[in-house]
């Protein structure tokens, strides 16, 4: 089986993204999973940012697949994808910088994976700490049909305990 990479929250650091690049080519790795808040940004900055990496990514023969995050710039992809002849399809910024949209199946060597993407950040004006929303019906977060209730945290923070592991079917994380 051929070996992915996994990472989040770049942030639009060019720095550490171009570091991580040629790390994963060093070892023989041609495809990184990006798992949100990866850097798409509005103005030069962002774009100069997507250049920076595409060239990498052309040097070293690594791809990158992004599931979007609640720091991305949400108008900018929802407005791509509305204006695009592949809707619901991943959305290439760049040869070798595909977004995935929210909900996206696809398969790596058989295995089947699912990309939900996050929620356009909901920081509120006075964030309070560690205070939870919960929010009802079918949101925008897409792919997670049958599941009524969600999470959504304010504010980007580290779980207080580990994740449990996934065994048998997929299940929605949060019972009804």
């Amino acid at each position: 089986m051929s070996t992915v990479a996994l990472a989040g929250d770049w942030h639009g650091n060019t720095r550490w993204a171009l570091a991580r690049i040629a790390d994963v080519a060093e070892r023989g790795v041609a495809l990184i999973l990006h798992l949100g808040d990866f850097g798409i940004w509005p103005g030069t900055s962002g774009r100069t940012y997507l250049d920076r990496l595409e060239d990498a990514c052309t040097e070293h023969g690594v791809g990158i697949w992004v599931t979007p995050g609640n720091h991305e710039d949400w108008g900018r992809l929802t407005r791509l994808w509305a204006d695009s002849a592949h809707a619901g399809q991943p959305l290439h910024l760049t040869k070798h910088i595909a977004v995935l949209p929210r909900g996206y199946r696809f398969e790596l060597e058989g295995r089947t994976f699912v990309s939900l993407g996050g929620a356009p950040s909901v920081d509120l004006a006075k964030p309070e700490p560690r205070r939870r929303l919960v929010a009802r019906g079918d949101d925008h977060a897409g792919g997670r049909q049958g599941c009524r209730r969600r999470r959504v945290r304010r504010r980007h923070a580290r779980p207080r305990r580990p994740a449990r592991a996934l065994r048998g079917r997929p299940r929605c994380l949060h019972p009804h």
